[in-house]
């Protein structure tokens, strides 16, 4: 069993796959290469909403560092695109994009799940996901400040996968 308390070099980033996809445009007008990795991409991934399809049950390489900066551009990139929208307490009102922004807000994000007990050390390693879940992002104050969001519900795929494995029976977002 592994020591669930935080370690060096852990902060959850992943590498998204990006080379079957097509060129994916950067938070700063200019295209993500495939095959690149570091803070730009992971910022770009994030602003950009990287669809490519994640597979559960597959591993993923962590992006190792802190990523404070990229994950708050990436985040206020998306909050911005739908800057009056807001949580009140049972479903999003004033999206600029209507009864539509489940499926539209950039603000309904996908979260990639999985067991902490795969955390056994710090730096670089891979993680496998167990589900994905749909978050509406509401508001990170600054760079240092906690990501605040809403749990929607669970993602619906199109791939086929495991018919057996974990159920979640709760939801921890680390802090």
């Amino acid at each position: 069993q592994s020591d669930l308390s935080m370690a060096p070099g852990i902060f959850y980033p992943f590498r998204l796959p990006i080379e079957d996809d097509p060129p994916m445009t950067g938070c700063d007008g200019g295209t993500v290469d495939s095959g690149d990795s570091g803070a730009n991409v992971y910022r770009d991934n994030i602003c950009e909403c990287n669809n490519h399809e994640l597979e559960l049950g597959q591993p993923y390489l962590v992006e190792p560092g802190d990523m404070i900066g990229p994950t708050f551009q990436g985040i206020a990139d998306l909050i911005a695109d739908d800057p009056d929208a807001y949580w009140d307490g049972e479903t999003v009102r004033n999206s600029k994009y209507g009864e539509d922004w489940k499926d539209l807000s950039p603000r309904v994000i996908k979260i990639a799940l999985f067991s902490p007990d795969q955390l056994v050390k710090g730096g670089m390693q891979e993680l496998t996901f167990n589900n994905i879940a749909l978050m509406f992002l509401e508001h990170q104050d600054n760079p240092r400040a906690p990501i605040t969001g809403r749990f929607l519900y669970f993602a619906s795929g199109t791939g086929t996968g495991p018919t057996n494995g974990s159920l979640i029976l709760y939801l921890r977002l680390v802090e």
